[in-house]
């Protein structure tokens, strides 16, 4: 930590994300990152806080980029609860665990769902103030106060009678006071959500993140997460690469190494070995990319290749297509997002996040873990065997959330669109191995083959169902031919419903025997192709239900400027 280029707060800053009021976060992040190997980080608030999003969105951030700190994450979020509830429990809960950052996140429920009134805006004063100040009496080293979120009044309209959007802002500048009076880190989040929300609406006037007005769903709790780690000076740049094609040399770096490296005038290969992952948008919070720039900043590295000849390139790592850019594109720097095996690491990490979070829910409320012995209201024994599951659950998130070296090949690419099929079929397997089971199509043998057109050229897709009546228990093949003006390589992206068998130039190149419901890209085949015409032949089986196929690919290896010297033809 601390090299130039590293990502971190003292070479790069928090970057551009860091947003608005954000003229300390460098040295709140500084300060932070100076606590001990293992210094606890603790989320206080209601049942938002304990809804367990936008702490498991922060904590697996900082965990990602920041492991050098070892922090442990614990989420005290209770539902209902005021500021003035917390006090209550605040021994129990908090002290007794001595952590080192407290988040505290109250106000939802101390508006008491009600129009502004000035009694309820003088007691949740007083009792923040308290709460905090008895924080750093007890030796806290770090209190950020973040303000509540805003609610969304189309989707609770009684809330819209009493302007409650106007209670939590007055809220707001009460949280911002007790902060500042008390020397605290003050994170709004109020503000810019209401407005990137109010924008949101004023394009689709459906939209909503806040599905019962009150609590947010994955994709606000996204945006919370991203001015948290901005307010706090916590997000760093990406890891970025520029590399000379033509001379074979790696330009710059930043928060990575690249290794590795051959190249020329028509590709690079390369691998490369980021200082962090990016941080996939996840797919039920989707929507969070209109609140918030997370893709565009936590979502990928990026990758700059000048000295490429003009043409378009595909970008892969391993089988895996990560974009389809023209030269000029890859010199001015192209976003390389996280490839399947991360962003399945990312998806269990998050999973194993919130487990945690349920197994600690238990043993807080039943056990009571922050004091270490039997009369916590469990036995000693039953203590132990949690903690050591913590120790467990800690150490695989840091595994999960390690950074994988990402080989890159970038080469001339020629998309396909797989407009026109040649079919034929249906074939009943009449109780034989629907696998196994050979026909006329496969043996070169005569065939009914008639024309059939894909409504979606860009993935190939066929519907043998409608084609050939829903019939079950069967085999259909669907061909093409594929003219390259040189040896190459064909990369196909295939889908199916069931499973599929597939010939190149005659050759059986491969298959799978599944029972699955089709969907885009459930498998990849790279396969050479000879310089001229190479017939392409797929079988698609069916058991029962939809009977479907998908195919997308490209074709690499070619010079650059090779589009139109490749063609797809129906038929074979």
């Amino acid at each position: 930590m601390g090299r130039a280029g590293d990502g971190s707060p003292e070479a790069e800053g928090p970057g551009r994300a860091a947003g608005e009021g954000d003229g300390d976060a460098p040295d709140f992040a500084r300060a932070i990152r100076a606590l001990p190997a293992g210094a606890l980080f603790l989320f206080l608030g209601d049942s938002i806080t304990e809804q367990n999003l936008y702490t498991a969105y922060f904590e697996l951030y900082v965990r990602s980029r920041w492991q050098p700190w070892i922090f442990r994450f614990v989420n005290v979020g209770w539902g209902g609860h005021r500021a003035g509830d917390a006090l209550g429990r605040l021994q129990r809960d908090v002290l007794v665990r001595r952590p080192d950052v407290v988040t505290v996140c109250f106000g939802m429920n101390d508006g008491e769902y009600r129009a502004p009134d000035r009694a309820v805006l003088r007691t949740y004063r007083r009792d923040l103030d308290l709460l905090v100040r008895r924080l750093l009496e007890a030796g806290t080293a770090h209190v950020v106060v973040l303000s509540p979120p805003p609610v969304d009044l189309d989707a609770a309209p009684h809330l819209a009678q009493v302007r409650y959007n106007d209670t939590l802002e007055g809220l707001t500048s009460a949280a911002a006071e007790v902060a500042q009076a008390r020397g605290c880190r003050f994170v709004d989040l109020f503000h810019p959500l209401l407005r990137a929300m109010r924008l949101a609406k004023s394009v689709r006037p459906q939209f909503c993140v806040v599905p019962d007005g009150v609590h947010p769903a994955p994709a606000g709790h996204l945006a919370m997460a991203y001015h948290l780690l901005a307010g706090l000076g916590l997000v760093v740049p990406a890891a970025s690469a520029t590399i000379d094609a033509a001379a074979g040399q790696v330009l710059r770096t930043d928060a990575c190494v690249v290794s590795d490296l051959t190249s020329d005038q028509r590709g690079v290969r390369c691998t490369l070995a980021a200082d962090a992952p990016p941080f996939p948008l996840p797919e039920d919070a989707a929507d969070a990319a209109v609140l918030v720039p997370w893709g565009e900043e936590l979502g990928h590295n990026l990758l700059s290749v000048v000295g490429l000849r003009p043409g378009r390139y595909g970008v892969y790592s391993g089988p895996d297509p990560l974009g389809d850019w023209s030269a000029e594109e890859l010199r001015r720097g192209v976003p390389i997002h996280v490839r399947p095996a991360v962003a399945t690491r990312w998806h269990a990490a998050l999973d194993l996040a919130r487990r945690r979070f349920d197994d600690h829910l238990f043993a807080w409320r039943r056990l009571d873990p922050g004091v270490a012995g039997p009369e916590a209201g469990g036995t000693a024994d039953v203590l132990r065997a949690y903690l050591r599951l913590g120790d467990a659950q800690e150490a695989a998130l840091r595994a999960l959330l390690r950074p994988l070296p990402l080989p890159l090949e970038v080469v001339p690419q020629v998309a396909l669109r797989f407009a026109r099929w040649e079919v034929a079929g249906p074939y009943p397997l009449q109780g034989r191995d629907g696998y196994g089971a050979e026909f006329p199509p496969e043996r070169g043998e005569p065939a009914p083959w008639t024309e059939a057109a894909s409504p979606r050229p860009a993935d190939g897709f066929l519907d043998f169902g409608r084609l050939f009546g829903g019939m079950q228990q069967a085999a259909a093949y669907a061909r093409c031919r594929l003219h390259v003006p040189g040896e190459a390589v064909l990369r196909l992206r295939l889908g199916s419903d069931d499973g599929w068998k597939l010939w190149v130039g005659g050759r059986f190149v491969g298959g799978r025997d599944v029972y699955r419901g089709a969907a885009p890209d459930q498998d990849r085949i790279e396969v050479p192709v000879a310089a001229g015409w190479n017939d392409i032949l797929l079988r698609v089986n069916n058991g029962a239900g939809d009977w479907q196929l998908f195919c997308a690919g490209a074709v690499t290896g070619l010079d650059p400027g090779a589009e139109g010297e490749v063609r797809l033809a129906a038929g074979g």
